[in-house]
């Protein structure tokens, strides 16, 4: 500073912004976790109807599964009567039953037929969460 001048402090507080902040991504974290969650449901329900029949226990088998926060895997598992899982042989060949809108890669097809569902699902409820949030 020059001999004779005059200086100016200026200091803010964040510890509130700090705060909202830290709120803000927590909530968005936990909305982003149901969100996927619910998504994952909603693949799986529209996933359903692909799912090849012989007895049933292959549709019947599906789920989703847990594996993080906002982590979600759709599962099968059916085993023959030999004790085989043939539900991921199913899944990539269609080897058996295949009739009506039966087809290998059934996640897929439901994804096809529902273009963009399930990311917007996720964004609305993430959107608003942020809404909510008040920051």
């Amino acid at each position: 500073m020059a001999k004779g001048g005059s200086s100016l402090e200026i200091g803010f507080d964040v510890s509130e912004l700090s705060r909202s902040l830290s709120k803000l991504t927590e909530n968005i974290t936990k909305a982003a976790d149901v969100a996927v969650k619910n998504a994952a449901h909603s693949l799986l329900a529209d996933s359903t109807p692909y799912v090849p029949v012989l007895t049933g226990a292959l549709k019947d088998s599906g789920e989703v599964v847990r594996n993080g926060p906002g982590d979600y895997i759709l599962s099968w598992s059916a085993k023959s009567s030999s004790g085989f899982d043939y539900s991921q042989r199913q899944y990539n060949e269609v080897f058996q039953h295949v009739d009506g809108i039966f087809a290998a890669r059934w996640v897929d097809r439901a994804q096809e037929a529902n273009p963009g569902k399930y990311v917007g699902e996720i964004a609305r409820v993430l959107s608003l969460a942020i809404a909510r949030s008040g920051v």
